[in-house]
């Protein structure tokens, strides 16, 4: 609703979503009572929301705030009926607004309703209409106005039993994620027998947890989207920003660690989007600079619409993120005893997994899925083969003919002769091989994209002496009109080959290599240890 009129009656709906996200991103629990508050807060406002239009529909009210002025657009105050006669029942719909004005008004008590069926079955706790008067006399007065909504999916459990210190300390946050969607899943799973239920359950699972773990991947492929989606400043801050985390060594960590600035500044983008959409067309006009920059006037509503909802979708990686993150930084701080604490809560491991003797978790680092390691060695014998293919579509034998596409074709040349030199060179060779493609990838896709911007080639040719047609044999072209379909595409090509070479890096590459030892790679360490565990 408060999409379809950007306005600043309706700008509370959208800080009250975005405060809910936010919220949920800072790892906080929701309090029952505060958040009660706001709802009954929200549900008051939608009242005198809907008032207020139903009142400035009286021409008395119209003659204090003109419709076309810049309170009343600034506002969202449309006249929805116009009067044909003398009597307040002759009036008809005023067809010129169009149907946004009237959506946005109906959807008002649509919201009310839902909003106020929401809060009165979740204002005392979901589990308190399933409890019976004396469960609630029993937990006491006021209870459930503290608890958090956080709290209620917690399992009771009592007991203090003893459990081995360094059995806890082993416990991770990854661990943990691991344990909990196994839970989750095994729970799924007593409603369906069956060997190929059993494979997919566990396919299922492995790949839950790894799409969890590496979650930053999707924060980070959603930068690029944003920057080729829509191509400004703002686009080329995600570009420089994901090619850069990429490149790192430890790119999840540095992810993480910059998840807060990069929600912040994700917010600030969002609100500022959501502002320039307002129907202030005649004080909002396209500025070049403001376009360049990112903020782009849309008069068709529909498409402001779109892309306000297209930013707001890419945008909810980022919030994931930094969720993760701070639960991470948390549960990692936990003590002995918090820790204990969250294991009884959560429910996450049974008491016969947890050996308070002998100090040992059963399967839960040690054990993995005979089903997923297929998939995984799948993946990992050929994902190489896709970053050839990817190399390929970028070399003048898929490419235009120009500076940037020979030196892809370089790469092809020179990786077929270390893998002719010897397969134990390419295999050493092959990690800094990819790492300096990534550089070469990230450097030309970011010189292409500030070359679209206006006035940077007749900046370059100032400053350099690079007239048009020497920038085009290097690889650089101006896209304009009906060629941007051509800039997608490139564009395209060099992302895809930047994603598939940075997953073969940070996730098949240390995999790959020990898959493709040769006999003779093996130490004699490696060799005790084979002879060790055949003996066993």
């Amino acid at each position: 609703m408060y999409l379809l009129s950007p306005c600043l009656l309706n700008l509370p709906y959208f800080l009250f979503f975005l405060t809910i996200l936010t919220w949920l991103a800072i790892y906080t629990p929701l309090r029952r009572r505060k958040f009660n508050f706001v709802k009954n807060a929200i549900l008051g406002y939608i009242i005198v929301h809907f008032l207020v239009l139903i009142a400035y529909q009286f021409v008395f009210f119209q003659q204090f705030v003109e419709p076309s002025s810049f309170i009343a657009r600034l506002f969202g105050l449309p006249v929805l009926i116009k009067y044909t006669g003398l009597h307040w029942w002759d009036f008809q719909l005023n067809e010129k607004v169009g149907i946004v004005p009237f959506l946005n008004f109906v959807s008002l008590p649509i919201l009310y309703l839902i909003l106020s069926i929401q809060l009165s079955w979740t204002k005392d706790g979901t589990k308190s209409r399933s409890l019976t008067a004396t469960d609630h006399s029993s937990r006491g007065q006021g209870e459930g106005d503290d608890e958090s909504l956080h709290d209620e999916l917690l399992l009771n459990s009592a007991g203090n039993d003893s459990v081995d210190i360094i059995a806890l300390q082993r416990i991770t946050s990854h661990v943990m994620d691991r344990e909990k969607i196994k839970k989750l899943i095994k729970s799924r799973r007593k409603t369906i027998s069956g060997a190929a239920a059993a494979t997919l359950f566990l396919t299922l699972q492995e790949i839950t947890y790894l799409f969890l773990y590496h979650c930053y991947v999707f924060a980070l492929v959603s930068m690029l989207v944003w920057a080729l989606l829509y191509h400004s400043i703002i686009g080329l801050i995600f570009l420089i920003l994901a090619c850069f985390l990429w490149a790192l060594v430890d790119s999840r960590k540095w992810s993480f660690r910059l998840s807060p600035l990069i929600l912040a500044y994700v917010e600030l983008l969002l609100i500022a989007q959501y502002i320039y959409n307002m129907d202030l067309a005649k004080e909002l006009k396209n500025d070049d600079l403001l376009e360049i920059i990112g903020f782009k006037y849309e008069e068709n509503k529909t498409r402001a619409f779109v892309t306000i909802v297209i930013k707001l979708l890419l945008s909810l990686p980022f919030f994931a993120l930094s969720r993760l993150n701070l639960r991470e930084i948390k549960y990692n701080s936990l003590s002995t005893q918090d820790r204990l604490k969250h294991l009884k809560n959560y429910g996450t491991f049974d008491e016969s997994n947890i050996d308070g003797g002998g100090g040992k978790l059963v399967g839960v680092e040690e054990r993995k899925e005979i089903h997923f390691v297929f998939i995984s060695k799948a993946l990992t014998k050929y994902w190489i083969f896709l970053v050839v293919i990817c190399l390929l579509f970028n070399t003048p034998l898929a490419s235009s003919n120009n500076l940037f596409s020979i030196g892809f074709f370089i790469f092809f040349v020179f990786l077929l002769l270390i893998f002719q030199i010897s397969f134990r060179f390419f295999r050493n060779t092959i990690f800094a091989f990819l790492t300096l493609l990534i550089i070469y990838s990230s450097l030309v896709l970011i010189s292409i994209y500030c070359y679209q911007f206006p006035s940077v080639p007749e900046f370059l040719n100032k400053l350099t002496g690079l007239n048009l047609k020497l920038a085009e044999e290097i690889g650089l072209q101006k896209y304009e009109g009906e060629d941007f379909g051509v800039l997608f595409f490139r564009l395209i090509k060099l992302i895809s080959l930047i994603i598939v070479t940075m997953l073969q890096l940070k996730f098949f590459h240390h995999a790959w290599s020990k898959l493709v030892r040769t006999p003779s790679d093996i130490s004699q360490a490696d060799i005790e240890i084979i002879a060790c565990s055949s003996r066993e």
